[in-house]
This record gives structure tokens, C-alpha cells and sequence, in this order.
């Protein structure tokens, strides 16, 4: 079985992104204004720890952030086909954890 996971990998990668997901139509339902209320804690905390002078950005950015992040999801919303490439996400997610092929 091992020599053939790759090529079930495949096939399923295919039913799951031709039959079963739309990414366009999955990102679409998202409503931007809750998915960045969702995100900002962590962007937050992203730029505290990692920016330099992080407390002092997190500061100045934080009445920006939730605009900034709702325009991110629009233009994923417009172009996530673009920027994730979900064929690829599922065949590494798949060849990653090769007992969910076996069972």
C-alpha cells in the first residue's frame, strides 16, 4: 500500500477538490467583518511579539486593524484562488498523514 499512496493521495485530492469544495465558494460565505473581529486578538499579538517595537505598533494600529483586515478578506474573497492553492494543501495534508488513506 505504501508505494500506491501517492497515486489514492491523488485521487482523492481530486474528488475532494472537483466534487466537494469550492474555495471561491467556501471564502465567499465568510463575513469579513466577523472573520477579522475572529483573527484580530491574534494579528495583535502577532505584532507585539514580532515587530519590532511591537507593543508601541500594536498601539497605534489597533484602531486601523479591524478596516485593514476586513479589505484582506474581501480581496481573498476576490482572489483566494490566487494565494491557496487547495489542490495542494489536500494532496500534502493526505501524504502527511498517510493512515487516514489507509482507513
Amino acid at each position: 500500500v505504501p508505494a500506491r499512496t501517492e497515486k489514492m493521495a491523488k485521487r482523492l485530492t481530486h474528488v475532494v477538490t472537483a466534487s466537494l469544495l469550492s474555495l471561491k465558494e467556501a471564502f465567499s460565505r465568510l463575513e469579513p467583518g466577523h472573520f477579522a473581529r475572529l483573527v484580530q486578538p491574534a494579528i495583535e499579538e502577532a505584532i507585539r511579539r514580532e515587530a519590532p517595537h511591537g507593543e508601541m505598533w500594536s498601539l497605534v494600529m489597533r484602531p486601523f486593524l479591524p478596516w485593514a483586515l476586513k479589505r484582506v478578506i474581501v480581496e481573498l474573497q476576490e482572489h483566494i484562488e490566487d494565494v491557496l492553492d487547495l489542490q495542494e494543501v489536500v494532496l500534502s495534508a493526505f501524504l502527511r498523514d498517510r493512515v487516514v488513506l489507509v482507513e
